[in-house]
């Protein structure tokens, strides 16, 4: 009898424990400024876990500029041409990263940001 009594408080703390993990670090939220225009996707973030997307019209010969710049936690960024094909795909962890893409077709171009216990701030800037 005593056995289960100490095997019912286990399970209900543990269960506790599940519930904060997924309600403090795991749950997808957002808190920061999200903008997307035709030629940018700018976010200012206070805490990311999750993902967005965004498309950016662009033509050959234009230049994608991207800058990341982490505070805290990690987050993976991939930029995709009109045919699916991957032109980037990294998972930033450095403090700063800044680099640029040449576009080479026409189309709407497919940023993805995948954010875990984000927070800092990403811009990809059509030049």
């Amino acid at each position: 009898m005593k056995n289960r009594k100490y095997l019912f408080i286990f399970c209900s703390v543990l269960s506790l424990l599940c519930l904060y993990l997924y309600f403090v670090y795991l749950r997808e939220s957002f808190s920061g400024i999200c903008i997307k225009n035709p030629d940018s996707y700018i976010l200012n973030i206070e805490k990311m876990n999750g993902k967005d997307m965004h498309k950016i019209s662009l033509k050959d010969g234009d230049i994608l500029s991207v800058h990341t710049d982490v505070e805290k936690g990690r987050f993976n960024i991939e930029i995709s041409d009109p045919d699916g094909e991957m032109l980037y795909k990294g998972n930033e962890k450095s403090d700063i990263e800044e680099f640029v893409l040449n576009i080479r077709d026409n189309g709407l171009y497919t940023i993805k940001i995948r954010a875990f216990c984000f927070k800092g701030s990403i811009s990809v800037l059509q030049n």
